[in-house]
């Protein structure tokens, strides 16, 4: 199973222990109606019906604060650059919606979510090339803080991925999803 996991910060879940479920509609500001509309174009694009659920968590770092969670989860594992840019697709629908909704920023420092995000925001910059139409997503990982230990938006992270010619793309995106630059680091073989 892959899970795909943003946070927003919230005072509203200064109370609600971290991982205690949350009611979906409150946390996201998301109708019933288009939270419907958001699982069906996920199951359009991604070719199955995900399981979307908020939780409550923490965000940043240091003197972390209260958090809601929005989690996606599909059975599906995917390695394949297609299915990494449709996830990245629909996670960046999602966040524009719920971002837009409460009136802020997500944090993200899954690196699977950052992953398929830099997939989708690197396409649709156009910072991608011919070389990058099948990439093998091999790792993202923290520049500026340590992983595991949180992060903010003052943060970079970068996801390398495997070109189909053994170069490595780098896509340095931001815990809110923008992206920041990319690079082409040749095979030295």
């Amino acid at each position: 199973m892959a899970e795909f996991e943003i946070r927003w910060s919230s005072a509203e879940c200064a109370m609600a222990p971290i991982g205690d479920p949350l009611n979906l509609e409150e946390a996201s500001g998301l109708s019933a109606d288009e939270l419907a509309e958001l699982t069906s174009e996920a199951e359009a694009i991604l070719g199955e019906r995900p399981l979307v659920l908020a939780r409550a968590s923490s965000a940043g770092k240091g003197a972390s604060g209260p958090a809601f969670a929005i989690v996606v989860e599909i059975e599906r594992i995917f390695n394949d650059s297609a299915s990494l840019l449709a996830w990245g697709i629909f996670l960046n629908s999602l966040i524009r919606r719920i971002s837009h909704k409460k009136g802020k920023d997500p944090v993200i420092e899954d690196g699977k979510t950052l992953g398929a995000l830099s997939m989708a925001v690197a396409t649709k910059e156009g910072v991608v090339d011919d070389g990058d139409t099948d990439m093998t997503l091999i790792q993202t990982v923290p520049l500026t803080t340590t992983p595991g230990m949180g992060t903010n938006a003052s943060d970079v992270w970068v996801s390398v991925f495997r070109r189909s010619d053994d170069n490595l793309r780098l896509v340095y995106i931001t815990p809110a999803g923008r992206l920041v630059g990319a690079a082409v680091v040749p095979n030295l073989d």
